[in-house]
């Protein structure tokens, strides 16, 4: 079974696609490029840390799922984060301040 990100890139109309994306976090880089093949169009998102590449190929015909999955462990993660920090801060009470 191939991917869909292997073979034919570069087919008529890839000039339109978005142009490719990179982020640095850490040591590691990420990089976002659209593509192009007989079976449509393609997201790649790589991983590059010390010179090791994966990478996941996405159909751009389920990019809309994609990313509400993506965006719901986002807002439940800020949410749990938020509840962290909103824990953290809370007033502590000290023997002194019982008196």
């Amino acid at each position: 079974m191939s991917d869909l990100g292997s073979g034919d890139e570069g087919i008529s109309g890839s000039s339109d696609l978005p142009e490719e994306r990179h982020m640095k976090v850490d040591n590691k880089n990420f990089y976002f490029d659209i593509g192009q093949n007989n079976r449509g169009v393609y997201m790649r998102i790589s991983e590059v840390k010390n010179n090791f590449r994966t990478s996941i190929t996405i159909p751009e015909k389920c990019w809309v799922r994609f990313r509400d999955i993506f965006n719901d462990y986002c807002d439940k993660m800020k949410k749990s984060s938020d509840s962290v920090t909103a824990d953290n801060n809370l007033p502590t009470t000290t023997i002194n301040n019982l008196k």
